[in-house]
């Protein structure tokens, strides 16, 4: 048992010269859950890992590596938690057994949802608080930026280093500030602690825009800023084509019907929407030719048309993740597919449209939408060329309904 704690003492010791003397060695023990409930024992490490983690961004600071010093303290058979208040000179012990010259200690509560953190930073010679912090934030991401901003401040306290500070206001309040992917806080800060230098924030706040600033620490000052932050009035969504079939008239037995549509829209601020689909409609007419002796042959004849639509629709609730409901209004034109049919039945309509889009915001996104168009007049007999099995052909009439309801389905993809 002896030499397996002598081991890991050398092996310690042996770390710490392969770094130059003028590093700062700390210890960081796990933090004692004074609160008696034990669903927050998991706070115990987590604490400790997060000034872990602060500390070790500072080149000038060696932390003892905490899987090596919990096997130095079960091998010496003491508590991890808590040293300082109950035993000054197991503090020390632990402080001589990995060479440490500071001791990071801590202990938390928690009421509802709410933790109370305290730390302490001990020199392990003298037993004496060099520095101790206090915060206290809700669990979750707010209680982490306040520890981190703890951790910061003890980790500039061991190396002496210059320090400037940063008081920070937004409008409203609440906002997180980020540096790079690191939280530094939520505002309203005040004289936060930081090394000198050049720092790119950023504030974010649910339902404003993200507000983008750098700003310049110096040395021994203050560095205040203000935002005043912008509502958010919508957001710039990117293209997405739009893949439909239309199917089911309501409102007519001999529907001039429109069978699918394939387009782009765009998402616009404050939810409005402007699209270009392109669709077909095809109709279908029985004629007859009559033949010698007095026979008639019968034949389907089927007519294609083309449509091309222009949509303005107001979408709410787009940034939903689930379900956006809209309506909207178009216009568009319907010429026929075939070169020998009359240019006498291109057709002018409106439109109204009102629909359900299932998960908006994802790359694909199933929609249901009804679908009403009209042209004046609603009545018109269209006509075309019919070839006959002699080669000669006559011209036929079909009387349409351009005016119906549909029900439609279709898909959007975004790219």
């Amino acid at each position: 048992m002896r030499r397996m704690v002598w081991s890991g003492v050398l092996f310690v010791i042996a770390w710490g010269l392969c770094f130059g003397s003028e590093s700062k060695t700390v210890a960081v023990l796990d933090f004692k859950n004074l609160s008696q409930q034990s669903g927050y024992d998991f706070l115990s490490s987590g604490l400790a890992e997060s000034f872990v983690t602060a500390f070790s961004k500072n080149k000038d600071i060696r932390v003892v590596e905490r899987q090596q010093l919990k096997s130095l303290i079960q091998e010496q058979k003491l508590v991890l938690t808590g040293l300082v208040e109950t035993d000054v000179s197991n503090s020390l012990r632990i402080g001589a057994l990995v060479s440490a010259q500071y001791l990071l200690l801590g202990s938390y509560t928690v009421v509802k949802d709410r933790v109370e953190v305290n730390a302490r930073l001990v020199e392990v010679s003298s037993g004496v608080i060099i520095l101790a912090e206090k915060r206290e934030a809700p669990l979750g991401d707010a209680l982490f930026a306040s520890v981190q901003e703890m951790a910061e401040k003890m980790s500039l306290g061991i190396t002496g280093s210059e320090v400037g500070y940063l008081s920070l206001e937004t409008s409203p309040s609440g906002a997180e500030v980020r540096v790079g992917d690191e939280i530094l806080g939520y505002t309203p800060i005040a004289k936060r602690m930081m090394k000198p230098g050049t720092y790119d924030l950023t504030i974010t706040l649910k339902n404003y825009e993200v507000y983008r600033k750098t700003v310049t620490i110096k040395a021994k000052e203050t560095t205040k800023v203000s935002v005043a932050l912008t509502k958010q009035t919508g957001e710039v969504r990117p293209f997405r084509t739009t893949i439909g079939l239309h199917f089911l008239p309501l409102l007519s037995a001999d529907p001039y019907q429109p069978f699918f549509n394939i387009g782009v829209v765009e998402y616009l601020n404050k939810g409005f929407i402007v699209g270009v689909e392109y669709g077909g409609n095809l109709i279908t007419h029985k004629y007859s030719t009559n033949l010698p002796g007095g026979k008639t042959f019968e034949e389907t004849q089927f007519l294609y048309y083309h449509r091309l639509d222009l949509v303005v629709k107001y979408a709410f609730s787009y940034q939903s993740r689930y379900v956006s409901p809209y309506l909207g209004a178009g216009a568009g034109i319907v010429f026929p597919g075939d070169r020998d049919t009359s240019w006498d039945d291109v057709r002018f309509y409106a439109k109204g449209v009102g629909g359900l889009t299932l998960f908006p915001t994802g790359q694909v996104s199933p929609f249901v939408e009804m679908t009403y168009y009209t042209t004046s007049p609603s009545e018109v007999v269209l006509r075309y060329r019919v070839v006959n099995l002699f080669g000669d052909y006559n011209i036929a009439e079909k009387t349409v309904v351009m005016q119906n309801l549909f029900i439609g389905v279709g898909l959007q993809f975004a790219y």
